[in-house]
């Protein structure tokens, strides 16, 4: 072997890790603590809490993102899209291309039961325009590019909000 595989005793790749660690050269978001097999219904569970807790939030834009629509309600839409990503990378990485079908099968949904007879939609419903917030923010913090998600939501409909 040219480039073997470092052996159990080296441990170069640890210790590097936990300097950059406390340097503070890492990238939280992106590191995997644990590996697992896929869950059947986790990225399902993920996106059923989105659906329900998504309605308490209006996208603001002031600040351009996602605000708990009763003031009284200490919630964020930007620490939820964080958490979010973050749960489903500690996990098998199917499950965030499962949850973006989910999403994007729920938009498709709604945007075809609001069409007229001639098939067309005059302005997104409300959950729509914030469900597309909420994939905005998931792309930036998952780092997911969004080709990704116009392979499942057509490009004019993120044109449109």
């Amino acid at each position: 072997d040219q480039k073997p595989y470092p052996s159990v005793d080296n441990t170069v790749l640890p210790d590097l890790a936990s300097f950059l660690d406390a340097a503070g050269l890492n990238n939280a978001m992106h590191k995997i603590y644990v590996t697992t097999e896929p869950l059947d219904g986790f990225a399902l569970a993920i996106f059923l809490f989105i659906i329900w807790v998504l309605p308490r939030f209006q996208h603001d834009p002031q600040i351009a993102s996602l605000v708990c629509r009763d003031k009284k309600e200490p919630m964020d839409g930007t620490p939820l899209a964080a958490g979010v990503v973050t749960l489903l990378k500690q996990f098998h990485s199917s499950n965030i291309s499962q949850f973006l079908q989910y999403i994007s099968q729920f938009i498709r949904n709604i945007i075809a039961n609001r069409q007229t007879r001639d098939g067309k939609v005059s302005e997104l419903p409300g959950e729509v325009v914030t469900m597309l917030h909420f994939l905005e923010l998931f792309c930036t913090y998952s780092g997911v590019d969004r080709r990704m998600i116009q392979e499942h939501v057509p490009g004019f409909i993120f044109d449109k909000f």
